[in-house]
């Protein structure tokens, strides 16, 4: 064989690899999964539990008496990327109190999840990141 042929074949198998690693299976991130949240600009942590399901997923924020529904917007690798709707708990108009809708990142990292919180209230960003592990 020639080194240009060679050289083609071997650019051909790191793509058809490449190709396979792209497409691999999303990991298994299914069942009840809680952690100690931290948001930036606030002290101390709540709870976060994130319940993952082949139908879908849910979020519930005890401390803040919140939950929501996720809707799984899509995937890469390890990260899955979703938005939450706030179905208890939500901003109260008058009082100003409550949990806002936002999108969560999460990152298989073994046998735990980093969880990525990201919104706003108002005009001000809201970042919340934790580390969840499986009930």
């Amino acid at each position: 064989m020639s080194n240009r042929l060679i050289g083609s074949v071997a650019a051909v198998a790191g793509l058809v690899a490449l190709a396979s690693s792209a497409s691999a299976a999303p990991p298994d991130n299914t069942g009840n999964w809680t952690g100690k949240a931290s948001q930036v600009g606030r002290s101390g942590t709540y709870t976060v539990t994130l319940t993952i399901s082949k139908k879908g997923a849910e979020s519930s924020y005890p401390d803040q008496k919140c939950s929501g529904k996720l809707t799984r917007a899509g995937g890469s690798g390890d990260y899955t990327f979703y938005t939450e709707t706030i179905t208890t708990g939500g901003i109260d108009p008058a009082t100003k109190k409550g949990c806002p809708n936002g999108s969560i990142t999460i990152l298989r990292s073994g046998d735990t999840l980093i969880y990525g919180w990201i919104g706003a209230y108002g005009n001000k960003p809201i970042v919340v990141w934790a580390t969840l592990t499986k009930q």
